[in-house]
Formats: C-alpha cells, structure tokens, sequence
C-alpha cells in the first residue's frame, strides 16, 4: 500500500486523461441538470438560475437607477430582487463587493437578466481558458484545469471564481516580462480584496516595484472613477456591509460553513468558538506567509514562487468559498510542469491527484461531511509546493558551492 501511494506508477498519463474525462463530465451535470429542468429562469428548487449572479445584475440595476448604495442593504436587496423578477419567493443573495465593482455590473445590468448571465459565464470560461493556454497550450492541461472541480463550480452559482482565477494566473505569467500590465491585472483583483494580502508582500519581496506601483495606480484608479461616480458615501455603505460578511455569514455559518473553504471556517463548524478560531486561523496565515516570504526572497524557480503565491493566499483569508480555490488550477499546473522538467517526489503525484479532485466533495456530500475537503486541498497543495521550492533552493545553493570550488 505503501509503495503505490510513494510513486503512483499506476497513475499513467492514460488513467489520468480518462479521470480527468470523468470528473469533468461529473462537474458538468448539475449544470446540465439545472438547465433542463429550468422554466422562466428559475430552477427545479424554484431559485433563480446563476443565483448568486443575481446579486451582480440587481446591484448594477441599482446603480442605473441611482441607487446603488440600497444594494448594501440586505432589506432593500430583498426588497429589489421580488420587484425584479416578479417573484416573491427569490431567494436574497448579499451584495457585498466594493464600489469598484460596480464598474463591473452596471454595464452587465443593461442587459437582460439571463442574457446577462450567459454573457458573464462565457467571459470568465474565456478568460480562464486563456490563462491555462499560456501556462500550457497542451489538450491534456486544458481538460485537467476545466475538470477541477472548483472551477465549473462557478457557473451554476454565476460567481467570479473563474475570473480571479484567470487575472491571478495571468498577472503572474506577465509579471517576468510585462510588469506594468501585470500590475493593471493585481489592480483588477481588487474586487476580492479578501484574497490578495501576500501579494503585494511577495512582489515587494521579489523586487517588482513597477508592478506594485502598477497594481497600486490601477487600484487608486478604479477608487477615483466609481468615488466619482456613486459618490463617498458608497464607501460607508460598503463598509457597514461588513457586518453581513463577518459577522452573519461567515463567523454564524449563515451561508454554511461547509462552503467556506478555511481553517476558521473549519474550526467553527466543528464546533469551535468564535474568539479561538480566529486566533488559530491567524497563526496558520503568518506560518503560511512566512513560508511565501522565504520562497520569494531565495533563489527559486518562478514558477514555484507564483504557484506558493497562489496556494498560500487561498489559505490567509478567512472568507474563502470553494468556488474561489479555481485560483489553484494554475498553481497545481506549475507543480506539474516543474516535476516533469525535473522529477516528481516521494508521494508527489498521489497527493496531486488527491488535490486535484478532493474539493468535489465539499458540496457532493452532506454539509461536507465535516470534512473541509478544499481546505485539505489547500493544504497539501501548499504543502508540497514549499518542499519541491526549499529542495530546489538546497539545489541551487549546492550547485553554487560546486561552481565555487
């Protein structure tokens, strides 16, 4: 049992495209199912279809009729979603991104509701297609980052998992030759501020400074125009919300805390008060940044220290569905492509395939299970990212001492 789970020679490139061929049509049947039992926009469970998109197109909604601070407002939210849609049963999805967004949304919402929608998904599944292209032109890397579970997660829910995912890798495939468009792609991230901490921490580290002033230009930017705009009071509006984020849904698991995928939420679902899960939560993100800041500041391939980026930050916010960790796919990507240009370590490429499908089975079973199946993902991922990376520093360093005598 052992030896199989060491080396994995059972996992052949064969096995792994049919998996990858299965898993992906696995993702692909709730979409299927909701759209062929769907009537007048609505689903089979009676909520709208892209449910959470519904929250983008009446926010933008309200920013054309002059609103748009309303769409803080879990009440008028409610309120404003029934009138929309004529239907007093629409299920309430919170509005809880910056102003910026609305820069975002507010075009989106010109258009109608599910034409709107299908336009939203298409572009992020472009966008995400993409930035896989440029890690990996190849027809299998294409199939194994679409069959990651997350990433299809997005489009029943008509959330921006696919869209991250897409500027995160992007920024770091143009961060080497295009630093100031690099930047601009970080500045657009802002609209999951939650996300992003290490990365100016990282980019600082590494000596980018065109792309953090690039990325700090774009950002004082998109805050200019939307403040301009909506008006200050927009940022008040956004910033009492956080009420709704912290404190509704995330620490009294208002939206399940089997979809957050995080230690805190982890640690709250199991049962653990409010006060320790977040002191515990930090520790896990300072050891996870010290990590980052080390792989950064040493002499490591590049595509470990963006694939370290990555996988760190999905484990530093608290506030982390699973649809979020598409933002994986192009880190589990650079692992691969470094193993094969190199070699793959000890129970290197089972704990792959494991990371590669595990986050399934965040929302296949019961509330989970208990079990934070994305977060282990998170994790392990991590986890093998930082050994491959200090290996190859311990190399690089060797390799030096050779050269030097």
């Amino acid at each position: 049992m052992r030896r199989p789970l060491k080396h994995a020679e059972w996992l052949t490139l064969r096995r792994i495209i049919v998996l990858g061929w299965v898993v992906l049509a696995l993702s692909c049947l709730p979409t299927i199912y909701l759209l062929s039992t769907s009537s007048g926009g609505y689903d089979v469970n009676g909520n709208l279809l892209g449910t959470d998109y519904s929250a983008f197109w009446s926010a933008g909604r309200f920013a054309l009729e002059g609103h748009a601070g309303d769409a803080y407002d879990l009440a008028l939210q409610k309120e404003h979603l029934r009138s929309l849609f004529a239907e007093p049963n629409t299920r309430l999805t919170a509005w809880l991104h910056p102003p910026t967004f609305y820069l975002v949304v507010t075009p989106l919402a010109t258009l109608p509701y599910l034409v709107s929608l299908a336009f939203w998904v298409s572009f992020g599944l472009a966008a995400f297609f993409k930035m896989i292209r440029n890690i990996d032109p190849g027809a299998t890397a294409l199939l194994l980052a679409f069959a990651f579970p997350p990433v299809l997660t997005n489009i029943p829910n008509g959330q921006t998992g696919m869209l991250f995912a897409a500027l995160f890798g992007g920024a770091l495939i143009c961060l080497p030759k295009r630093p100031y468009l690099a930047g601009i792609m970080i500045g657009l991230m802002t609209f999951k501020p939650h996300l992003g901490p290490l990365i100016p921490i990282a980019l600082l580290i590494g000596g980018h400074y065109r792309a953090v002033a690039s990325a700090t230009l774009t950002t004082l930017l998109l805050m200019l125009i939307s403040t301009a705009w909506l008006g200050p009071q927009i940022w008040l509006d956004f910033l009492q919300s956080f009420e709704i984020s912290r404190g509704v849904i995330l620490e009294s698991g208002g939206a399940g805390w089997y979809k957050f995928q995080s230690v805190f939420a982890a640690l709250r679902n199991w049962g653990v008060q409010v006060e320790l899960a977040y002191l515990l939560h930090g520790v896990i993100a300072c050891l996870v940044a010290i990590v980052v800041f080390l792989i950064w500041f040493r002499p490591v391939d590049q595509s470990l220290k963006f694939a370290s980026l990555i996988a760190g930050s999905s484990l530093v916010s608290p506030y982390i569905y699973d649809y979020d960790l598409a933002m994986l796919a192009p880190a589990i990507g650079w692992v691969i492509l470094h193993a094969l240009k190199h070699e793959f370590l000890a129970y290197e490429k089972s704990t792959i395939a494991f990371v590669a499908i595990a986050p399934a089975y965040s929302r296949a079973l019961p509330d989970g299970l208990l079990i934070p199946f994305g977060l282990l993902a998170s994790i392990l991922l991590f986890g093998i990212i930082a050994r491959r990376a200090l290996s190859a520093t311990n190399l690089v360093k060797l390799k030096q001492m050779e050269i030097g005598c």
